[in-house]
C-alpha cells in the first residue's frame, strides 16, 4: 500500500508516492544547519522520500532516519506543526536546539520551512499554531 502526498518544500504541488512502511512507524529529521530541524513523521508511511526531497534543492543540509516511533520532541522552540491533507504524516519544525546561538537569519529558516510545507497544501495541526 502506498499513498501519494503533495511535495513539501517546492513551489509547485506534485503529488508524490510514499510507500507503505514495512517495519512500522518512521521519523526523519533534516538539519538545515545548526539552528533548524524539521522532523517528518508517519505511523504507516515510508518518510525518507520527504526527507530526501526536502535535501535534495539546499545546500549544507543533512538528515538522518529510521523505523522507530516518534520520541518526544527535543527542547527547542518549535516553529510550526503540520499535517499532511490525507492525515497520514507530520511535520514539525524546530529551531534555537541549545546546540549554538541562533541569529536573526537562521531564526527565519524556520518560518521560511513552515511557509513552504504549507504552500504545499499542508495544515497546521490541531491544537497548534505556526508562529
Amino acid at each position: 500500500m502506498s499513498s501519494s502526498h503533495t511535495r513539501v518544500g517546492a513551489p509547485s504541488v506534485q503529488p508524490i508516492p510514499l510507500p507503505a512502511s514495512s517495519y512500522g512507524p518512521t521519523t526523519c529529521t533534516v538539519y538545515d544547519g545548526y539552528a533548524t530541524q524539521i522532523i517528518f513523521r508517519s505511523g504507516s508511511l515510508d518518510v525518507r522520500t520527504e526527507c530526501l526531497l526536502w535535501a535534495a534543492n539546499r545546500v549544507n543540509v543533512g538528515y538522518l532516519w529510521g523505523y522507530e516511533r516518534a520520541a518526544a520532541i527535543p527542547d527547542a522552540v518549535q516553529a510550526c506543526s503540520l499535517t499532511d491533507p490525507h492525515r497520514d504524516l507530520t511535520a514539525i519544525v524546530i529551531e534555537e536546539t541549545g546546540f549554538a546561538p541562533v541569529s536573526a537569519a537562521e531564526r527565519a529558516k524556520g518560518r521560511s520551512a513552515c511557509g513552504s510545507i504549507l504552500a504545499s497544501g499542508w495544515t497546521v495541526k490541531r491544537g497548534t499554531r505556526a508562529r
